[in-house]
């Protein structure tokens, strides 16, 4: 099984809204002031998958899965990944849980939204495993 465009356009409105939720947190937990060059460069990064996520959405094109893996291999590299990706937001969540950080939401927002790449990739590819 293929992914499809709505597939697509779930994955890029989970983007377009961890973005979001990201960034406005982001601003609720620490003035941009404080941020740092890290924090910053997060920022943009989710930016960046916030407006993907948005042509995504809007267009339903783009690719999620690699072209040069069989189905099952994107299978397997999706489930490794999303369980990476849910060991993070554990970590980063039960780590600094007593004193939030902006780069703390912001890492945080970033592995929702790569999570939720894996999920599709996982849900893509399950008739084909």
């Amino acid at each position: 099984m293929a992914e499809t465009a709505v597939q697509r356009k779930v994955v890029g409105t989970v983007w377009l809204l961890a973005a979001i939720a990201g960034i406005v947190l982001a601003f609720v937990a620490q003035p941009i002031g404080e941020w740092g060059a890290f924090g910053i460069l997060l920022a943009v990064v989710l930016a960046f998958l916030g407006l993907t996520g948005l042509w995504i959405a809007v267009t339903g094109k783009g690719r999620v899965l690699g072209r040069s893996l069989s189905p099952k291999a994107n299978r397997i590299v999706s489930v490794i990944g999303l369980i990476a990706a849910t060991l993070l937001i554990v970590a980063n969540v039960v780590g600094d849980w007593a004193n939030w950080t902006a780069v703390d939401v912001l890492t945080i927002a970033v592995w929702v939204a790569i999570g939720a790449m894996f999920i599709e990739g996982i849900v893509a590819t399950r008739k084909a495993a």
